[in-house]
């Protein structure tokens, strides 16, 4: 299903829902784990890798991404 913008709407919808929560929640930050070929595509949209991750990660092992909500909000406006 690669190429159909599948991807790109389900970061939409984690942005809408995070708008939805933020004032009950105080989202700030939307986070992902995805593995190492995939992580192109989410940096495209502004993700960046957490600055923890395993010390040791295997090559299976995703890798932890975030970006700041505002940020991914402004992309979609």
């Amino acid at each position: 299903h690669q190429k159909k913008g599948i991807g790109r709407k389900l970061i939409f919808l984690a942005a809408y829902q995070g708008i939805n929560v933020r004032q009950a929640s105080g989202v700030v930050f939307i986070t992902l784990d995805c593995y190492e070929h995939r992580k192109s595509f989410y940096e495209a949209f502004g993700f960046i890798e957490n600055n923890i991750q395993p010390e040791a990660r295997e090559f299976d092992n995703p890798i932890s991404m975030r970006i700041h909500l505002d940020k991914l909000i402004e992309l979609f406006e």
